[in-house]
């Protein structure tokens, strides 16, 4: 599922007024919680359950891992040739060329990007086969510089999630865990609350951590106890540093 944190500009999301939005964003979280799998997912994030529930994934001498990472960034990198407007007119390579055998050598060719080329032409790497009306954009926060946008579908949001519950299920969690959740989807404007709860999760917006709030947000953590911390870094860290 991902954050779902906002739509982009094109999409026809964001035509509908804000308390609607929110309501519709709170109400497909409670059905991730609550609703049958099979109505709320995509295949493919079922598709990545059973991929990482077979023992080969994690054999180190299996070659299997090898061989799908090949075949897969085959398929990115020829999508990217044809269809993304930034590699199709700045790599001079012709998607036929790219064969899974070949895939790695292929991916050296392409050009090192930093955040800044990406923030100043982000358009320019969504590819044309994609329907931007049905996209969503999922923001960094900006809590460690620059805010970065990156599009993407609803099935690769759930494709997302699919590896964050297969991971977390080693430790005990089910959708009915309490989860604390520190990230893009929990940013409120500065003279909101910076706290919600939303079905069994507690949203904190990070750009309130700080000393006019900090201590307000510890208890409601306290309070709400939470089995698990969904949160970017920067802000698990600030949160553990107001503890000494």
């Amino acid at each position: 599922m991902g954050d779902i944190v906002d739509m982009a500009n094109c999409n026809l999301f964001e035509n509908l007024p804000s308390p609607i939005r929110k309501k519709l964003k709170d109400l497909y979280y409670i059905l991730y919680e609550t609703a049958p799998q099979s109505l709320v997912m995509s295949k493919g994030y079922f598709k990545i359950i059973e991929l990482m529930q077979n023992p080969e994934v994690f054999d180190e001498k299996s070659s299997f891992v090898e061989n799908t990472q090949r075949e897969l960034l085959a398929k990115v990198l020829r999508n990217a040739l044809l269809n993304v407007p930034y590699y199709r007119d700045c790599v001079p390579i012709s998607a036929n060329e790219v064969e899974p055998v070949n895939a790695l050598e292929v991916l050296r060719k392409f050009p090192l990007l930093t955040k800044d080329e990406i923030i100043k032409h982000p358009e320019d790497f969504i590819s044309d086969w994609i329907n931007k009306h049905t996209l969503y954009c999922a923001a960094s926060g900006g809590s460690t510089g620059d805010v970065i946008k990156v599009w993407r579908t609803l099935e690769e949001l759930q494709i997302e999630r699919a590896f964050i519950d297969h991971m977390w299920s080693y430790y005990g969690y089910s959708r009915k865990s309490k989860i604390l959740r520190m990230g893009a989807n929990s940013v409120v404007s500065p003279e909101m609350p910076p706290y919600q709860i939303i079905g069994r999760r507690l949203l904190v917006s990070p750009p309130h951590l700080n000393e006019k709030w900090l201590e307000k947000i510890v208890e409601k953590i306290k309070d709400f106890s939470p089995e698990f911390i969904h949160s970017y870094p920067s802000s698990a860290e600030r949160l553990e540093a107001s503890k000494g």
